[in-house]
């Protein structure tokens, strides 16, 4: 364990309290296997890392953080788990994030993005710009967490005078706290936007590394005194809270701890800009063109590259760089990709050993003639 940092202590020592929760979580969101994903706030990886266990064998997740320390400790961790190459950890800010538009099919994001509170509008508008359309935009935090179960009155209190959280919470608009958020999914243009919460719940007697895990919590919880907290609550908060102390709470047989989490979810619109240039993502949806032709000024070109082409260029691509898809997933959809046929106001051969070129001329030509209305 890395004592130098409290941040990477806490990390470890709260993790046999979160992981089975965030599990819930994960499987509940049904990411899909093979997929590709981003973990904003991703600390020491140990979330990224659940996250590359769910889309394997094929899938990767990408990690950001903005701290060098923990990221270079997470880059240990992750190497020594055996999960180099699927989890690629690299520092980076949320509100500015170091990837192209529509680099992953869908970002996490647990006890950071928005959280305790915040402006969360621009920071769902960058996680929905590096999600391709369709993809999940996933926000989890800890909401109502009752760890000393017995003395109601007691939590709230200390949660009034003591938390850690108070510095972030009090004076602010309650509009910008987390768990009034889904409101502005909505207003980022989001779209199947729903919440659930999952609950991970912890009884005594406990084995020794959920005895360290819920001490840490009351640590960070409580573990500063502060001048709004009165002697006798303290004095109770140290009676029940410190590991040491025989009425340590967490020693009683009956005693069961309650944290939950909730988790917001929504969708990427399938309707988004797929190039710098051209037009949009297209769905084999015989209204879906004269629904857009409706709204916008709409050209329709198509990309086309011989199969065995595809599968070789998408076997030469580095993870980093590409999706990770099965040869299979990749004849499913060129027979999906072969049965769509409009009428193409363009058609590029894809077929060339640097295409990129003339694609890209092709495509600010015909884009130059709409703006002249020809």
């Amino acid at each position: 364990m890395n004592e130098a940092n409290p941040t990477i202590q806490r990390l470890l020592e709260a993790n046999p309290l979160r992981e089975p929760v965030l599990r819930s979580a994960m499987q509940a969101l049904e990411l899909p296997f093979g997929s590709h994903g981003l973990d904003v706030g991703c600390g020491i990886g140990l979330q990224a890392m659940l996250l590359a266990e769910v889309v394997a064998p094929r899938g990767n997740v990408h990690g950001v953080d903005i701290d060098p320390e923990i990221l270079a400790f997470g880059d240990d961790l992750v190497r020594k788990a055996g999960f180099a190459g699927r989890v690629l950890l690299r520092e980076g800010d949320m509100r500015q994030l170091p990837f192209p538009e529509g680099s992953f099919d869908w970002v996490w994001s647990a006890d950071c993005a928005g959280y305790p509170l915040g402006e969360l509008l621009p920071i769902l508008e960058e996680l929905k710009r590096v999600v391709r359309p369709g993809g999940s935009i996933n926000l989890l935090a800890w909401s109502s967490q009752q760890v000393l179960p017995g003395y109601p009155l007691l939590e709230a209190r200390l949660n009034a005078t003591c938390s850690a959280y108070l510095p972030y919470l009090e004076g602010k608009d309650p509009e910008l706290q987390f768990l009034r958020g889904l409101r502005w999914f909505e207003e980022a243009g989001l779209e199947e936007v729903k919440a659930q919460t999952f609950v991970g719940e912890v009884r005594a007697p406990l084995e020794e590394d959920l005895r360290v895990a819920v001490a840490s919590l009351f640590e960070m919880l409580w573990g500063t005194w502060q001048p709004k907290v009165s002697a006798q609550d303290w004095d109770e908060c140290q009676r029940l809270c410190r590991p040491e102390s025989p009425d340590f709470i967490q020693t009683d047989r009956v005693t069961t701890l309650s944290l939950p989490i909730l988790c917001s979810e929504a969708k990427c619109p399938r309707i988004g800009w797929s190039l710098p240039y051209c037009g949009v993502a297209v769905k084999s949806d015989q209204n879906f063109f004269a629904r857009l032709s409706s709204k916008y000024s709409t050209r329709l070109i198509c990309v086309r590259a011989d199969l065995e082409t595809c599968l070789a260029r998408v076997k030469a691509r580095s993870p980093i760089d590409h999706i990770s898809v099965s040869d299979e997933k990749l004849l499913e959809y060129n027979r999906v990709a072969a049965a769509v046929n409009y009428d193409w106001d363009l058609e590029i051969d894809n077929n060339g050993e640097e295409p990129g070129a003339e694609i890209l001329a092709a495509i600010q030509s015909i884009t130059a003639r709409t703006d002249r209305g020809s």
